[in-house]
Protein backbone atom coordinates (compact mmCIF):
# COMPACT_ATOMS: atom_id res chain seq x y z
CA UNK A 1 0.00 0.00 0.00
CA UNK A 2 2.77 2.38 1.00
CA UNK A 3 4.84 1.56 -2.11
CA UNK A 4 1.82 2.08 -4.37
CA UNK A 5 1.26 5.49 -2.85
CA UNK A 6 4.82 6.56 -3.61
CA UNK A 7 4.67 5.20 -7.16
CA UNK A 8 1.71 7.50 -7.77
CA UNK A 9 4.12 10.37 -7.22
CA UNK A 10 6.84 8.82 -9.41
CA UNK A 11 8.97 8.03 -6.38
CA UNK A 12 10.65 4.72 -5.69
CA UNK A 13 11.14 3.42 -2.16
CA UNK A 14 14.55 1.84 -1.60
CA UNK A 15 15.78 0.54 1.73
CA UNK A 16 19.35 1.32 2.67
CA UNK A 17 21.33 -1.84 3.36
CA UNK A 18 23.52 -1.05 6.35
CA UNK A 19 25.47 -4.28 5.78
CA UNK A 20 26.80 -2.95 2.46
CA UNK A 21 29.02 0.09 1.86
CA UNK A 22 26.69 3.07 1.66
CA UNK A 23 28.82 4.68 -1.03
CA UNK A 24 27.83 1.86 -3.41
CA UNK A 25 24.10 2.61 -3.02
CA UNK A 26 22.04 5.32 -4.64
CA UNK A 27 22.10 7.98 -5.92
CA UNK A 28 19.07 9.27 -4.04
CA UNK A 29 16.91 12.37 -4.00
CA UNK A 30 15.72 12.11 -0.38
CA UNK A 31 16.92 10.01 2.53
CA UNK A 32 14.66 9.46 5.53
CA UNK A 33 16.39 7.78 8.42
CA UNK A 34 16.03 6.91 12.07
CA UNK A 35 19.66 6.44 13.04
CA UNK A 36 19.30 7.69 16.63
CA UNK A 37 20.10 4.22 17.99
CA UNK A 38 23.28 4.11 15.92
CA UNK A 39 24.27 7.57 17.14
CA UNK A 40 23.77 6.49 20.75
CA UNK A 41 25.91 3.40 20.16
CA UNK A 42 28.52 5.61 18.51
CA UNK A 43 28.58 7.80 21.62
CA UNK A 44 29.02 4.65 23.70
CA UNK A 45 32.09 3.62 21.71
CA UNK A 46 30.56 1.00 19.40
CA UNK A 47 32.97 0.79 16.45
CA UNK A 48 30.40 -0.76 14.07
CA UNK A 49 27.89 2.00 14.76
CA UNK A 50 30.62 4.61 14.41
CA UNK A 51 31.54 3.16 11.01
CA UNK A 52 27.92 3.34 9.78
CA UNK A 53 27.53 6.92 11.00
CA UNK A 54 30.80 7.89 9.34
CA UNK A 55 29.71 6.28 6.05
CA UNK A 56 26.39 8.11 6.25
CA UNK A 57 28.14 11.45 6.83
CA UNK A 58 30.42 10.74 3.85
CA UNK A 59 27.41 9.79 1.68
CA UNK A 60 25.83 13.15 2.49
CA UNK A 61 29.04 15.07 1.83
CA UNK A 62 29.57 13.38 -1.53
CA UNK A 63 25.95 14.10 -2.56
CA UNK A 64 25.35 17.72 -1.49
CA UNK A 65 22.06 17.97 -3.44
CA UNK A 66 20.59 14.95 -1.69
CA UNK A 67 18.03 15.95 0.97
CA UNK A 68 18.33 14.27 4.36
CA UNK A 69 15.55 14.05 6.93
CA UNK A 70 17.22 14.85 9.29
CA UNK A 71 20.96 15.65 8.99
CA UNK A 72 22.98 13.72 11.57
CA UNK A 73 24.50 16.97 12.80
CA UNK A 74 21.02 18.21 13.76
CA UNK A 75 20.13 14.95 15.48
CA UNK A 76 23.43 14.80 17.38
CA UNK A 77 22.82 18.33 18.67
CA UNK A 78 19.74 17.30 20.67
CA UNK A 79 20.92 13.91 21.96
CA UNK A 80 22.66 15.58 24.92
CA UNK A 81 19.82 16.83 27.13
CA UNK A 82 21.86 19.58 28.74
CA UNK A 83 22.95 20.97 25.36
CA UNK A 84 19.39 20.55 24.05
CA UNK A 85 17.92 22.54 26.93
CA UNK A 86 20.52 25.29 26.56
CA UNK A 87 19.78 25.58 22.84
CA UNK A 88 16.01 25.60 23.26
CA UNK A 89 16.05 27.97 26.24
CA UNK A 90 18.15 30.52 24.34
CA UNK A 91 15.71 30.40 21.41
CA UNK A 92 12.58 30.68 23.55
CA UNK A 93 13.91 33.41 25.82
CA UNK A 94 14.46 35.60 22.77
CA UNK A 95 10.72 35.48 22.10
CA UNK A 96 9.92 37.25 25.39
CA UNK A 97 6.58 35.42 25.15
CA UNK A 98 6.12 33.68 28.54
CA UNK A 99 7.62 30.47 27.22
CA UNK A 100 10.88 28.84 28.30
CA UNK A 101 12.55 25.70 29.66
CA UNK A 102 12.22 24.90 33.40
CA UNK A 103 15.38 25.79 35.37
CA UNK A 104 17.96 23.02 35.00
CA UNK A 105 21.55 22.09 35.74
CA UNK A 106 23.88 19.31 34.64
CA UNK A 107 25.04 17.02 37.44
CA UNK A 108 28.14 15.00 36.60
CA UNK A 109 30.15 14.72 39.80
CA UNK A 110 30.59 11.31 41.41
CA UNK A 111 30.62 13.05 44.80
CA UNK A 112 27.04 13.88 45.98
CA UNK A 113 28.16 17.00 47.87
CA UNK A 114 29.40 18.52 44.61
CA UNK A 115 26.03 17.93 42.95
CA UNK A 116 24.21 19.44 45.92
CA UNK A 117 26.42 22.53 45.59
CA UNK A 118 25.56 22.75 41.90
CA UNK A 119 21.85 22.70 42.67
CA UNK A 120 22.27 25.36 45.35
CA UNK A 121 24.46 27.58 43.17
CA UNK A 122 21.87 27.49 40.38
CA UNK A 123 19.06 28.18 42.87
CA UNK A 124 16.95 25.24 41.76
CA UNK A 125 13.98 24.45 43.98
CA UNK A 126 12.82 20.98 44.93
CA UNK A 127 11.29 18.76 43.73
CA UNK A 128 13.59 18.04 40.78
CA UNK A 129 13.13 15.70 37.84
CA UNK A 130 16.50 14.07 37.14
CA UNK A 131 16.90 12.73 33.61
CA UNK A 132 19.75 10.82 31.92
CA UNK A 133 22.03 13.08 29.91
CA UNK A 134 21.39 11.00 26.76
CA UNK A 135 17.98 11.92 25.34
CA UNK A 136 17.28 8.76 23.31
CA UNK A 137 17.05 5.04 23.92
CA UNK A 138 15.46 2.86 26.58
CA UNK A 139 17.59 4.20 29.42
CA UNK A 140 16.71 7.79 28.47
CA UNK A 141 13.21 7.25 29.87
CA UNK A 142 14.30 6.03 33.32
CA UNK A 143 14.14 9.09 35.55
CA UNK A 144 13.94 10.14 39.19
CA UNK A 145 11.78 12.58 41.09
CA UNK A 146 14.00 14.04 43.82
CA UNK A 147 12.36 15.80 46.76
CA UNK A 148 15.34 16.99 48.80
CA UNK A 149 19.11 16.93 49.22
CA UNK A 150 18.93 13.47 50.78
CA UNK A 151 17.39 12.33 47.51
CA UNK A 152 20.31 13.83 45.59
CA UNK A 153 22.66 11.71 47.70
CA UNK A 154 20.74 8.61 46.60
CA UNK A 155 20.82 9.59 42.94
CA UNK A 156 21.93 6.90 40.53
CA UNK A 157 24.55 7.15 37.78
CA UNK A 158 25.67 10.56 36.57
CA UNK A 159 25.86 12.53 34.33
CA UNK A 160 22.24 13.60 34.37
CA UNK A 161 20.18 16.77 34.09
CA UNK A 162 18.24 18.01 37.11
CA UNK A 163 15.19 19.99 35.97
CA UNK A 164 12.97 21.92 38.36
CA UNK A 165 9.48 20.45 38.60
CA UNK A 166 6.75 22.78 37.36
CA UNK A 167 3.17 22.14 38.59
CA UNK A 168 1.16 21.55 35.43
CA UNK A 169 -2.05 19.78 36.38
CA UNK A 170 -0.98 16.29 35.31
CA UNK A 171 -1.17 17.15 31.60
CA UNK A 172 1.56 17.18 28.95
CA UNK A 173 0.95 18.37 25.40
CA UNK A 174 2.94 16.44 22.83
CA UNK A 175 3.49 18.50 19.72
CA UNK A 176 4.34 16.42 16.65
CA UNK A 177 6.07 18.78 14.24
CA UNK A 178 6.73 17.99 10.58
CA UNK A 179 7.93 20.33 7.86
CA UNK A 180 6.46 20.36 4.40
CA UNK A 181 8.80 22.97 3.00
CA UNK A 182 11.05 25.46 4.70
CA UNK A 183 9.17 28.26 2.96
CA UNK A 184 5.82 27.05 4.30
CA UNK A 185 6.86 26.89 7.92
CA UNK A 186 5.56 24.44 10.47
CA UNK A 187 2.79 21.86 10.38
CA UNK A 188 2.03 20.12 13.62
CA UNK A 189 -0.55 18.24 15.64
CA UNK A 190 -1.03 18.48 19.39
CA UNK A 191 -1.79 15.36 21.43
CA UNK A 192 -2.90 15.63 25.06
CA UNK A 193 -1.37 13.02 27.39
CA UNK A 194 -1.29 12.31 31.15
CA UNK A 195 1.70 13.54 33.12
CA UNK A 196 2.88 13.94 36.70
CA UNK A 197 0.33 15.05 39.22
CA UNK A 198 1.31 18.15 41.14
CA UNK A 199 3.85 17.37 43.85
CA UNK A 200 5.67 19.43 46.44
CA UNK A 201 9.03 19.19 48.17
CA UNK A 202 7.23 17.84 51.24
CA UNK A 203 7.02 14.10 50.64
CA UNK A 204 7.39 10.86 52.55
CA UNK A 205 10.19 9.70 50.27
CA UNK A 206 13.46 11.34 49.25
CA UNK A 207 13.49 9.94 45.72
CA UNK A 208 11.10 8.10 43.40
CA UNK A 209 12.34 6.30 40.29
CA UNK A 210 9.98 5.99 37.34
CA UNK A 211 9.81 5.30 33.60
CA UNK A 212 8.38 8.20 31.63
CA UNK A 213 6.43 5.89 29.29
CA UNK A 214 4.51 4.58 32.31
CA UNK A 215 3.46 8.14 33.09
CA UNK A 216 2.49 9.55 29.70
CA UNK A 217 0.66 6.71 27.96
CA UNK A 218 -3.05 7.39 27.29
CA UNK A 219 -4.07 4.50 29.53
CA UNK A 220 -1.53 5.22 32.27
CA UNK A 221 -2.68 4.29 35.76
CA UNK A 222 0.47 5.17 37.69
CA UNK A 223 0.04 6.55 41.22
CA UNK A 224 2.21 9.44 40.03
CA UNK A 225 -0.51 10.67 37.67
CA UNK A 226 -3.91 12.21 38.25
CA UNK A 227 -6.03 10.46 35.64
CA UNK A 228 -9.14 12.47 36.49
CA UNK A 229 -7.28 15.74 35.97
CA UNK A 230 -6.11 14.53 32.57
CA UNK A 231 -9.59 13.48 31.48
CA UNK A 232 -11.55 16.49 32.68
CA UNK A 233 -11.86 19.55 30.38
CA UNK A 234 -9.04 22.05 30.78
CA UNK A 235 -10.20 25.11 28.89
CA UNK A 236 -7.49 27.38 30.28
CA UNK A 237 -4.66 25.00 29.43
CA UNK A 238 -6.10 24.17 26.02
CA UNK A 239 -6.49 27.87 25.24
CA UNK A 240 -2.82 28.43 26.02
CA UNK A 241 -1.65 25.48 23.97
CA UNK A 242 -3.88 26.03 20.94
CA UNK A 243 -2.72 29.61 20.51
CA UNK A 244 -0.43 31.70 18.37
CA UNK A 245 2.04 31.62 21.27
CA UNK A 246 2.47 27.89 20.78
CA UNK A 247 2.99 28.39 17.04
CA UNK A 248 5.76 30.91 17.75
CA UNK A 249 7.33 28.58 20.30
CA UNK A 250 7.28 25.59 17.94
CA UNK A 251 8.82 27.74 15.21
CA UNK A 252 11.57 28.91 17.58
CA UNK A 253 12.37 25.34 18.67
CA UNK A 254 12.49 24.19 15.05
CA UNK A 255 14.82 27.00 14.02
CA UNK A 256 17.11 26.26 16.96
CA UNK A 257 17.24 22.48 16.53
CA UNK A 258 16.78 22.19 12.74
CA UNK A 259 14.53 19.15 13.13
CA UNK A 260 12.14 18.29 10.31
CA UNK A 261 10.50 15.40 12.14
CA UNK A 262 10.35 15.98 15.87
CA UNK A 263 8.28 15.75 19.01
CA UNK A 264 8.19 18.60 21.51
CA UNK A 265 6.75 18.10 24.99
CA UNK A 266 5.04 21.21 26.39
CA UNK A 267 3.49 21.79 29.79
CA UNK A 268 1.46 24.76 31.04
CA UNK A 269 2.28 26.09 34.51
CA UNK A 270 -0.96 26.17 36.45
CA UNK A 271 -0.56 29.44 38.34
CA UNK A 272 1.05 31.58 35.65
CA UNK A 273 0.02 30.09 32.29
CA UNK A 274 3.67 29.97 31.20
CA UNK A 275 4.51 27.41 28.52
CA UNK A 276 7.52 25.20 29.20
CA UNK A 277 9.37 22.81 26.90
CA UNK A 278 10.49 19.76 28.88
CA UNK A 279 11.87 17.60 26.04
CA UNK A 280 12.56 17.50 22.29
CA UNK A 281 12.84 14.19 20.43
CA UNK A 282 13.89 13.41 16.89
CA UNK A 283 11.49 11.24 14.84
CA UNK A 284 9.17 10.18 17.68
CA UNK A 285 6.65 7.36 17.44
CA UNK A 286 3.79 9.71 16.43
CA UNK A 287 1.39 7.60 18.47
CA UNK A 288 -2.07 9.14 18.39
CA UNK A 289 -1.33 11.38 15.43
CA UNK A 290 -3.92 11.24 12.68
CA UNK A 291 -2.88 10.32 9.12
CA UNK A 292 0.82 10.16 9.91
CA UNK A 293 1.73 8.05 6.85
CA UNK A 294 -0.14 10.44 4.58
CA UNK A 295 1.59 13.45 6.14
CA UNK A 296 4.97 11.73 5.87
CA UNK A 297 4.28 10.99 2.20
CA UNK A 298 3.48 14.65 1.57
CA UNK A 299 6.63 15.72 3.39
CA UNK A 300 8.82 13.42 1.31
CA UNK A 301 7.04 14.33 -1.91
CA UNK A 302 7.40 18.08 -1.34
CA UNK A 303 11.04 17.67 -0.31
CA UNK A 304 11.74 15.69 -3.48
CA UNK A 305 9.95 18.31 -5.59
CA UNK A 306 11.99 21.07 -4.00
CA UNK A 307 15.19 19.12 -4.67
CA UNK A 308 14.20 18.50 -8.30
CA UNK A 309 13.90 22.24 -8.95
CA UNK A 310 17.56 22.61 -8.05
CA UNK A 311 18.98 19.53 -9.76
CA UNK A 312 18.13 16.76 -12.20
CA UNK A 313 16.25 13.90 -10.47
CA UNK A 314 18.40 10.89 -9.68
CA UNK A 315 16.81 7.72 -8.39
CA UNK A 316 14.19 8.11 -5.73
CA UNK A 317 13.81 7.77 -2.04
CA UNK A 318 15.47 5.91 0.78
CA UNK A 319 13.92 4.94 4.09
CA UNK A 320 16.07 3.28 6.79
Amino acid sequence: MCSLRYREYNLELVKLDLNRPLAEQGPFVVVVHKLCDMLIKEIGGDSHAASICKQFDELCLSNPRMRVIDPLSSVRAILDRNSQYQMVKAALDRLDDRVSVPPFVRLDAAEPDANIRRVRENRLKFPLVCKPIVAHGTEAHTMCLVFNECGLRKLGPVPCVAQQFVPHGSIVYKVFDYRVLLTLGSKFQVIKRPSFKNVTAVAQEDLIEFHSHDISKPGASSPLTDREAWLRPDERGDAVVFSSRLVRAVEAVWRATRQTLCGIDFIVEEETGWLYVIDVNNFPGYSGMENFLWELTQLIRSTAMQASTEAEPTNGLVVT
